[in-house]
Order: structure tokens, then sequence, then C-alpha cells
């Protein structure tokens, strides 16, 4: 017997989860001699993430999954159910969007908690494409990365694209420790403040003696033994 072995997929399907409850009526007898009993008796419906919505769990982990892993406008996930059998609103996946990311928001600030405890955290901004309305167009705005250096834990903390020093006092402004940062002047505003030890990052300095190699190769090659 020989065997070929081939990598195959089976296209993601679409399903109605349907949730069965029975409905039980008291007899005519136990309600004339407890007439205050509740007439019917039917099973409460499971805890949903949305309560009296149409989207399943496992659709919800899906959009979220599409959004942030796979960085995809709402408009393609509609496509892509679209395509499934499901035709969906980009509205109707934003509000379910919404929900969701309100329901998380106490696991994302017990996160944020145990980051700001560590002893020794690292912050960067990382430029970020936003739609701006009056526009009509893409805008660069920034998200903020804060890295737990001890556990590598990390949170993100989007402030409208600010990449403003009034952002970096919200994120750091109560923080006590060492703090890891590139060459940011915001940054500037906490050397010497107490309680805060204020470093630099040696592949933010990495990279300019490799912007150096064009101009004196030798002596940044050198530096980047």
């Amino acid at each position: 017997m020989e065997t070929t072995d081939r990598i195959a997929i089976r296209p993601a399907v679409m399903y109605i989860d349907r949730t069965v409850r029975h409905k039980y009526v008291l007899k005519s007898i136990l309600q004339i001699e407890n007439p205050d009993k509740q007439t019917f008796h039917i099973a409460p419906l499971p805890q949903v993430i949305i309560p009296k919505g149409m989207a399943s769990e496992s659709l919800l982990v899906d959009i979220l999954l599409d959004k942030y892993v796979y960085h995809l406008p709402f408009y393609r996930i509609t496509q892509k159910y679209k395509e499934l059998g499901v035709v969906l609103s980009d509205y109707t996946l934003g509000d379910w969007f919404t929900t969701v990311c309100t329901r998380l928001r106490p696991l994302y600030d017990k996160l944020r908690e145990k980051i700001m405890s560590s002893d020794y955290i690292q912050f960067d901004e990382s430029t970020l494409p936003v739609i701006d309305n009056e526009k009509h167009r893409a805008v660069k705005g920034y998200v903020w990365s804060v890295r737990d250096a001890v556990c590598g834990d990390v949170y993100f903390h989007y402030d409208m694209g600010s990449r403003s020093g009034e952002t970096a006092r919200k994120l750091i402004g109560g923080y006590r420790g060492t703090i890891q940062t590139d060459g940011y002047e915001v940054y500037e505003t906490y050397e010497n403040a107490p309680g805060k030890r204020m470093i630099g990052c040696w592949a933010h300095a990495r990279c300019k003696f490799v912007e150096a190699m064009d101009e004196n190769k030798k002596h940044a090659s050198e530096a980047l033994v």
C-alpha cells in the first residue's frame, strides 16, 4: 500500500446555533391549590455577551481576531460573511465590536494595573493610519505600547492618535520605577523626576550607527561589532 499526503482545507461554515428550552405548564389542580405559583416553568437562557443579540460568542471572537490579528476593516469582514451566505452591515459589526470591547475592559484594566506595578517597564509609540472623517483619508496617528520588561506582558494605549506629552503624562505620570524609552523629547521631562529612573534603548542607539555606515563605514562598523 502506498499513501500520499497533501495539505487540504475545509472552508469556514456559518450556521445557526439553536438553544431549545422546554416549557412546562402546571396542572389545573396545582394552580387551584396555589394560585400565586408561577404557571409556566422554563429554563433560563445561558449567559451571553450580547443579551437578545443574534451573534454567538464564536462569531464575536472571529470578528475580533479579524480586526486585531489580521487587521481587516469591517467592510472586508462583512464581505467574507456575505460569501458564506450571511449578509451583515458594517454598522452592525461596529456595534457588536464596541459591546465586546466594553465587556473586555475589566481584563484590560487588570493587565494594565499588573504591568504598571512592575519595577521595570518599556515605552514606545508606533505609527498607525487613522481615518480622518473630515479629510476623508487616512492620517498618521500613534498607538502607545507599554511592556513589562521583567515578564514580557504588553498592553496598548490609544489616545485619538496622539503622541503628545499630555498622553505620556497620563501613562507614566504616577509610575515609580525604571522606564526605558527611545530618544523622543517628551520623555526628557521625567529625567531626574522623583521615583523615576529613565534609561535609553540600545536598539535605537544602534540604528544611528547603522545610518552612519554610509558616511563612515570604518568607525560605524566598530560600534556595531
